[in-house]
């Protein structure tokens, strides 16, 4: 475990910014890490609003895979807290962010349990799009210094099994 660990920490290095990184670059960072997330429940009260027995099945079963994955992060959090890179030392984060467990990230597992619930939907170019930008939060939240690579992966992880067990649920009549 501690060679992974080692592992991450050094791909952590690897991709965080410096603070001699361009000021626009880390403007751009911060709004990709921060603003899509709130797509996703935009896009859901509108897939309920458009009033369609399909639409209406994907936003429930996506608010179901996204409060099953804020639960278990929450849980992971609480047995197994680590600490935010920028709380272990390896520099400052270049976004604000509060103290609160890394491991798992909370935005990989929402992003990518909405971006599978699209793919299970049957919206497969909408799910490949939302999981292009998945991974553009995911790396802008380890170059900003809230996240290590190893929080992310693992919130991949998670939204997958949450997503798949959102849809593995029977059918509402």
């Amino acid at each position: 475990m501690t060679d992974l660990l080692l592992l991450d920490t050094h791909l952590f290095q690897a991709i965080k910014a410096t603070a001699a990184a361009p000021p626009a670059l880390l403007w751009l960072a911060i709004a990709i890490a921060k603003v899509p997330i709130y797509l996703i429940p935009a896009g859901m009260v509108i897939l309920w609003l458009r009033n369609t027995p399909r639409d209406r099945e994907l936003a429930l079963r996506t608010f179901s895979a996204l409060v099953l994955a804020i639960a278990c992060s929450f849980l992971i959090g609480e047995i197994w807290m680590r600490p935010r890179p920028f709380l272990d030392g390896l520099g400052p984060a270049l976004m604000p962010h509060r103290d609160s467990p890394s491991f798992p990230s909370n935005h990989a597992s929402i992003m990518t349990a909405s971006a599978l619930c699209l793919w299970y939907a049957g919206r497969r170019t909408a799910a490949l799009a939302w999981g292009l930008v998945t991974l553009l939060v995911s790396l802008a939240r380890i170059y900003l210094g809230v996240h290590y690579p190893l929080d992310i992966v693992t919130g991949w992880l998670l939204g997958a099994a949450t997503a798949t067990i959102s849809w593995r649920l029977p059918r509402r009549s």
